[in-house]
């Protein structure tokens, strides 16, 4: 990784170690109040409640975990479903922590976007890997909600894929990104430039994902994607209707065609999920 060119992106990679550092110290402490939380203050799926940890030393931990776990997949985030009863000042300092993991985020996509994507994955591995953290990890943040909820269930969504629909520029960025072959590269970028008027669509894979069906005392009910316990604005917990929730999802294929429209679409190129109509 040259030297001269993250000094001129004005990019620091001892200054982003010490930012990452301090970002670490901060979830340490976090963590160290969470623990210090009443028993009657949170609640946690009987069947997720770990052997080795006591249930409060679990959602803390949990909460403070960046690095990466033995066969752990690296695209994935530890879970843990629950919910946190807390009051204005937890809430404070979840919104506190957030903000300074977005903020942490923000600086590394800076890095990513001015250095270009080798350089920047040789800055991750000088500046992340020694410290086995685990971006995806250390970018979550923590779901608050502020308005009184009167019901949440958990639950494993599962979908095989998702459809993108891409303008020719977008089909282009998506091959600039996926393609690192640069005469491959190139001539897909002519191919798309000579179809024409066309429509493109990504295939995008999705792994399932745990979700959590919200009711609230006021107001339509909403499904968020969850991988920590959910913050609530309150002093009651809301009614919690699952049943057992399993600790992995149980894979449901779907009979109805990927497509309603009844064009024909083509791939692109067979090492990517880009199509064309």
């Amino acid at each position: 990784m040259s030297v001269i060119k993250l000094t001129k992106a004005g990019i620091k990679p001892q200054k982003i170690e010490q930012e990452m550092l301090q970002l670490l110290s901060e979830l340490r402490l976090f963590q160290s109040r969470i623990e210090k939380l009443d028993k009657e203050q949170f609640w946690l799926p009987e069947n997720w409640r770990s052997e080795k940890h006591t249930a409060i030393a679990q959602l803390a931990g949990h909460l403070a975990q960046v690095h990466f776990l033995p066969q752990q997949d690296p695209k994935e985030t530890t879970l843990l479903p629950g919910i946190v009863l807390a009051d204005e000042s937890l809430i404070r300092e979840v919104e506190r922590i957030n903000a300074l993991k977005a903020q942490f985020k923000a600086r590394m996509t800076f890095a990513k976007k001015t250095l270009g994507r080798s350089p920047y994955l040789s800055l991750v591995k000088q500046v992340v890997h020694p410290h086995s953290i685990s971006l995806l990890q250390l970018y979550r943040d923590f779901r608050c909600l502020y308005e009184p909820v009167i019901e949440v269930k958990f639950s494993w969504v599962f979908k095989e894929t998702a459809n993108v629909k891409l303008t020719p520029q977008g089909a282009i960025k998506h091959i600039e990104e996926q393609i690192e072959n640069p005469k491959i590269r190139q001539d897909l970028i002519h191919k798309v430039a000579g179809l024409g008027a066309v429509d493109f669509l990504y295939q995008r894979q999705i792994a399932p994902h745990l979700q959590a069906n919200i009711k609230f005392e006021i107001g339509k009910p909403i499904a968020k994607k969850v991988h920590s316990p959910l913050f609530l604005l309150q002093d009651r917990f809301p009614q919690l209707p699952q049943q057992e929730l399993p600790l992995e999802p149980t894979p449901v294929v779907s009979k109805r065609a990927p497509r309603k429209d009844k064009k024909s679409w083509q791939r692109l190129y067979e090492g990517l999920n880009l199509f064309y109509a």
